[in-house]
């Protein structure tokens, strides 16, 4: 008898041909089963998901979004689900690593894991929440709702879940990019059913944050901020739900340069609720840095940061800003001459953005200075030739003659500390990115 898969992803498909493969790879070879029930495709869904390696089969739709979602699940055998859209990509560092915590536990089957799900607009993230996608395969756990599924017990809808936040493993959302939303016309359906539940079922608090979401991917900011408000502000509202309605408009009012006190307020009203979400410390540092207040913003940047270590996220996007928030917290203390604190901020930058960011040029000579006053020569040898490396650049090759003059100038504090095999090493290093540039076709050639 074979044993039962431990972790099936369920998805729900027609005519998806251009998406589905992308996401079908982003969980293949960590989820134990994938299984892809079609409501109706006419285009190469079908063989797409069986070339994959998933388990297709047909479902007529029955116009409710609830009803096909729980039929994946029913026709699913591994002990837990994981959901996912043919629009959506999971992502992170190490997948597999949450199937370690797929246990029961004394809330069984009433427990879920949350992902944070990123939506993105022209490749920007407009707005983010978590959603509850990762959760024990069992009858009585799925989904209702004719548009949104609501997730939940099926038998009563007012149960509350043992709900855990998932680090290092995030959902990536196309279906609100521009170019994406254009092809699969989603504006007009998704606006048009919200706005008829919302009228029909107004006590149903989640279609109201469904509609807010939806009014800022169409720029309705007013809209946006009426509905979200009355999920905030509504005492029935489960905190899951506010916490994300929270974040949204915060995230939206951010976007729209909104008057930084407004947002102020919002945030510190919960973060007295809310003291670990990361989120909340950020767009409040955010605002204050807007209004000027820098003492304050970076108060909340680093708490940021704090929380951010204490939840050990490791996702890239998240490990990015991340370094953005360290960079600006770096050059905080440098032009304070708190050079221990800035050197301290500037690592971590090195640590968390890519060696070509925008921000790790302008991080580099900072942190090169300061590694040599400090004399922290192992990790000044790692910096050093990536100050020389800047000039292949065809973009900056003529203009970034202060890292090089920075170069020497850490060259003969080298020789008076007497760090020969370290000045050789960047030495020869400087001579390859020499020969690089010379050969380069920007190198300026004159005739004699």
């Amino acid at each position: 008898m074979s044993q039962r898969p431990l972790l099936s992803l369920a998805m729900m498909v027609k005519n998806e041909e251009d998406f589905l493969e992308d996401a079908l790879k982003s969980a293949k070879g960590w989820v134990d089963e994938m299984v892809v029930v079609d409501t109706g495709s006419t285009d190469r869904t079908v063989q797409i998901a069986k070339d994959l390696g998933a388990k297709v089969s047909f479902f007529e739709w029955p116009n409710d979004f609830s009803k096909a979602r729980n039929e994946t699940i029913k026709r699913s055998s591994g002990e837990w689900i994981a959901i996912l859209d043919a629009d959506e990509r999971f992502v992170g560092t190490n997948p597999a690593g949450v199937k370690a915590f797929l246990k029961p536990n004394q809330h069984y089957p009433y427990q879920a894991f949350l992902l944070k799900v990123i939506n993105l607009n022209a490749g920007k993230e407009t707005h983010s929440f978590l959603s509850q996608r990762i959760f024990p395969n069992h009858p009585d756990v799925g989904y209702t709702g004719r548009i949104h599924n609501a997730f939940g017990s099926i038998s009563d809808l007012r149960r509350q879940f043992d709900l855990v936040q998932c680090n290092g493993l995030d959902i990536i959302h196309l279906g609100y990019d521009k170019k994406v939303f254009e092809e699969k016309k989603k504006l007009e359906r998704n606006l048009s059913l919200l706005e008829a539940a919302v009228k029909d079922e107004p006590d149903v608090i989640r279609y109201r944050f469904y509609l807010g979401r939806e009014y800022i991917i169409v720029k309705r900011y007013a809209d946006a901020e009426k509905f979200l408000k009355s999920v905030i502000e509504d005492p029935k509202t489960e905190d899951l739900l506010k916490v994300e309605s929270v974040q949204t408009l915060l995230a939206m009012w951010d976007n729209i340069q909104e008057d930084p006190f407004k947002r102020i307020e919002l945030g510190l009203q919960f973060l007295e609720i809310m003291p670990k979400d990361i989120d909340l410390w950020y767009f409040v540092g955010k605002a204050y840095l807007d209004m000027g207040m820098t003492d304050e913003a970076i108060v909340h940047y680093e708490q940021s940061i704090k929380n951010m270590e204490i939840a050990q996220i490791q996702t890239s996007r998240a490990i990015v800003i991340r370094g953005v928030i360290e960079y600006t917290v770096a050059e905080y203390y440098w032009q304070k001459e708190n050079l221990e604190r800035a050197l301290h901020f500037y690592k971590l930058v090195f640590q968390h953005l890519s060696k070509n960011h925008e921000l790790m040029l302008k991080t580099l000579p900072n942190l090169a200075l300061a590694l040599d006053i400090y004399q922290e020569f192992q990790m000044l040898e790692e910096v050093l030739p990536l100050i020389v490396d800047i000039h292949v650049q065809p973009q900056s090759t003529w203009d970034n003659q202060v890292n090089l003059n920075l170069f020497f100038q850490i060259l003969e504090d080298l020789s008076f500390h007497q760090k020969y095999d370290l000045i050789k090493k960047c030495i020869k290093r400087a001579r390859v990115i020499n020969h690089l540039i010379v050969n380069h076709p920007a190198y300026p050639k004159f005739d004699v």
